[in-house]
């Protein structure tokens, strides 16, 4: 079976996307192979790293809300962060994102925790902003 892979993947690689789709629809293959075939297509993005530890400015996307998120504090085993989000017009809006990846991206008021790390995202690059933002809400909070 995997010298049958290696081969349909080493035609796939030599395939423009036209080609792939009419073969996969002519062909049946499993959801492993699909990917596989997907990925060696020229011009696929490779895979995103996940840090190996949390640190302030990480970008994670929130399993119940669906919203990213940016770590701004750690306390014990509880990370804090603060979510972001795209609605120009959401209530919870408090400014727009400071951050080369966030461009089209606010910062709302909601703080939310996490013990474990969910899908990671990316990094905002502008931690003193954060930080900066965190203490203003929490001074709004309390």
């Amino acid at each position: 079976m995997k010298a049958i892979c290696i081969l349909i993947l080493n035609k796939i690689i030599k395939m423009n996307k036209s080609e792939l789709l009419q073969n996969i629809t002519t062909k049946s293959y499993n959801k492993v192979q699909l990917i596989e075939m997907v990925k060696k297509l020229p011009g696929s993005s490779k895979p995103r790293l996940k840090p190996t530890t949390p640190k302030i400015g990480d970008v994670y996307m929130h399993s119940v809300f669906n919203h990213p998120v940016v770590l701004c504090k750690k306390q014990g085993q509880m990370w804090y962060g603060i979510m972001l989000t795209t609605e120009s017009k959401c209530e919870s809006l408090l400014e727009p994102c400071q951050s080369r990846f966030f461009t089209n991206s606010y910062i709302t008021t909601t703080i939310t925790s996490f013990k474990k790390m969910p899908m990671f995202l990316g990094t905002y690059d502008n931690n003193k902003h954060i930080r900066e933002v965190y203490k203003r809400i929490k001074s709004i909070m309390l």
